[in-house]
Parts: C-alpha cells; structure tokens; sequence
C-alpha cells in the first residue's frame, strides 16, 4: 500500500528514484546488522531463561542494545557527511540532479537505521515474553506514517517522505518502550564486551550477516 502511494504521489519520477535509493540504504544497513543480531540475541536470551538465569538473560540484552545502539550511532554519524559517496556506490548510473537528491534525502533517513534496528531487536525481546501485540502493531505505525507523509508530500514535496520514514521508525521503536519496562528489561547502558553470551553471540552473527549480505542489493 505504501508502495501505491508513493506512485499515486510522484510517479515514476526523479523524486521517487532518489527516495528508493535513499530508502535502500538504512535498510540494507539494518538487515546486514540489526537483523542478525536479532536473530542470535534472542534464542540466547530464551536459553538463558530457560537455565533458571532470567536476570542474567536481561543483563545480556541490555549489553546487546548498548553495543547495537553505539555501532550504528558510529554509523549514522560517519554516514550522514559521507551521503553522497554512499549514493555514488549504491547507484552510480543516477543523474547528477537525482544523486544529490538521494543523497539529501539519505542524511534524513540514516539515523533511522538505530531506531529500525533497536525495535527490531525489541519485537524479538517481548515475543521471546509471549507479548505479541506491540511488535505486530509496530511495523504497522511505521507504514501509517509513512503513507501520512506522502500524502504530505503533495504540498512538501519528497522530502517529507523522507522524514515521515524516519518518524515512522522512531514511533514503532517508542511503542514497545512500555512493554518492555513491565517484561522486567532494564532501561540503563551496559557496555560488557567480556559477556560470554556476547561472544557466542558473534559466533553466531558473522554467518548470518555473510548470508544476509548476499542476499542484499548489490551484495
């Protein structure tokens, strides 16, 4: 549905190519990283709690956050001043015009990788506590705002596409913020890069994103 927006919008126009490109980024980004970490995090978490080691799987998740959230804050801030080289090897056959347009609308859009990549590892968090509504309504918001700003978007132009992206992944991360306080996870940083579990974690990731990577455009 969101796809036929953007279409109904802007067509199959310049403002669209820069958008797509734009929007493939974070998400190649998110599912290399925040998805394989997803994928390994939470089966450890559940054999944690299953060992009788609840407050122990709760700490594990706490260190896998803090380091997701300070990897792809490096990332953000190192790829928002770079935005235009990253459109030159995504899509190096754009005009000039629509480069640069891609580009503007990337250094909206990057920083959403932290917030797509951190809900993403929420939903799996409070499935891994049987609370199955939020991380199903949460792709869900995303969409809505997403479409709410293309309708915008007549008056503002692609722009505001682009912020209603990056809006619509911070609300969906928000939204599992209640939920996991009354599941018990504690909301304070814990940066123990010697957790045991961090380092099964890494054994477990690096497959993945190898296959994730392979998977992606242009990969």
């Amino acid at each position: 549905m969101r796809e036929m927006a953007l279409a109904c919008v802007f067509g199959a126009s310049a403002a669209t190519d820069a958008y797509l490109v734009a929007y493939t980024v974070p998400n190649v980004i998110f599912t290399v990283l925040g998805g394989a970490l997803t994928v390994t995090a939470v089966p450890l978490f559940a054999s944690y709690v299953s060992a009788g080691k609840k407050d122990e799987a709760w700490r594990l998740f706490a260190v896998f956050s803090t380091l997701l959230s300070a990897v792809l804050l490096a990332v953000v801030l190192a790829g928002v001043p770079l935005a235009r080289q990253i459109v030159w090897l995504v899509a190096q056959g754009l005009p000039e015009g629509t480069a640069r347009l891609a580009a503007a609308l990337l250094a909206v859009m990057l920083p959403g990788v932290l917030f797509l990549s951190l809900g993403n590892l929420f939903y799996g968090l409070l499935n891994a506590n049987n609370i199955f509504g939020p991380p199903a309504l949460g792709p869900v918001v995303t969409n809505v705002f997403i479409i709410a700003f293309i309708l915008a978007g007549l008056r503002f132009g692609i722009v505001a596409v682009s912020v209603g992206t990056l809006l619509g992944n911070i609300a969906a991360m928000v939204l599992q913020l209640p939920y996991l306080r009354r599941a018990g996870f504690p909301f304070r940083p814990v940066l123990e890069l010697h957790h045991p579990g961090l380092k099964q974690a890494f054994g477990l990731m690096f497959p993945v994103m190898i296959g994730t990577g392979i998977g992606c455009p242009g990969g």
